[in-house]
Order: C-alpha cells, then sequence, then structure tokens
C-alpha cells in the first residue's frame, strides 16, 4: 500500500491500521460479533 514511502510514513500508515484494527475489536466485543484477524500472505 506505501510503496517508495520514508520511513515516517509507512509507521503512521502501521499505527492507523493497528488503530482501526483496536476500533474494529472494540466494536465487535459491544456487539458480540466474532471479529477474526486473517494473516497477510505475499
Amino acid at each position: 500500500m506505501v510503496r517508495n514511502a520514508p520511513p515516517l510514513s509507512k509507521s503512521i500508515s502501521d499505527a492507523s491500521w493497528y488503530q482501526f484494527t483496536e476500533w474494529l475489536n472494540y466494536f465487535a466485543k459491544i456487539y458480540r460479533i466474532v471479529c477474526v484477524a486473517v494473516p497477510h500472505t505475499p
């Protein structure tokens, strides 16, 4: 997703994905929905 980008923009992107997954898990717990993380395959 972030190609040929400086390390800072990759760090920001990684932090954004982490926050997004945390929100998904948070709302999944509230609404009692199963949230499964699927690993990335190259």
